[in-house]
This record gives structure tokens, sequence and C-alpha cells, in this order.
């Protein structure tokens, strides 16, 4: 049974960085891979970003990453956007792609602040 992980801390993420560079190599993802995506973070990210990424598990095992970020965009509108530049996506092993789109929708949507829009700038359009 998977169960998802909504995360909003780096230090969270980077214990998990050896199990999500080994799901973005599998996917053939290095725009998704943790060395880049925390980076982006680390030195791009918007100013006033906050972290929130989901973290999806079998067991204890890692099979997907939503790496995304909170801001606000005008008129106050809270944006949920996927962390990184260039092509971004999910990376998540592929027989799983819809339960864990379930599963993220589900924790984005319940999370604080509540967005108004869940943006996916960078994913490819076969995968929307």
């Amino acid at each position: 049974m998977l169960r998802g992980v909504l995360v909003d801390g780096i230090e969270t993420l980077e214990a998990h960085q050896p199990a999500w560079d080994e799901l973005a190599v599998l996917g053939r993802q290095p725009f998704s891979s943790p060395a880049w995506v925390l980076s982006w973070w680390r030195h791009v990210a918007p100013r006033r970003a906050h972290l929130r990424t989901v973290l999806v598990f079998d067991g204890t095992d890692l099979v997907a990453v939503a790496p995304f970020f909170v801001d606000r965009g005008l008129g106050g509108l809270v944006r949920v956007r996927l962390l990184g530049s260039s092509r971004r996506d999910l990376v998540v092993a592929t027989a799983l792609q819809e339960e864990v789109t379930v599963i993220v929708a589900e924790l984005l949507g319940g999370s604080e602040p509540s967005p108004d829009l869940i943006m996916l700038e960078g994913v490819p359009s076969h995968r929307i």
C-alpha cells in the first residue's frame, strides 16, 4: 500500500537523496534529480517560496518524489509550482503513476496555505 508524506524541510529531502537519485536515473530524468532540483532550490528559488514536496513510499521504499514549492502570484494567488527549471516532472516508477498522482493531488490540495492553482510548468504535455 502506498503512503504519501508532505515535506516542508530540505533536511528531510536530503535524507532521501540516494533513493531519489536512483529513481531519477532509472527514469532518465536528469532535470528531476536531487542534485539539480535541490541546487535550484538553494540558489534560484523565489525569495518568499516555501518548500512543499510529496514523497511516496511503498512500505519503506521511496517510489516517487513530487518536488513542489508554494509562492504567491498576482493578487495573492497561492500557487504550487514544480521545483527546478527546464524540463520538470514528478519522479515516479511508471507502473505507479496513476496512484501517485492521486496521492500528490490529495496532499497538496489539503496543505496550508490552500493552493488556488497547481502549476505543472515544464512537464511534457504527453504526461498531463
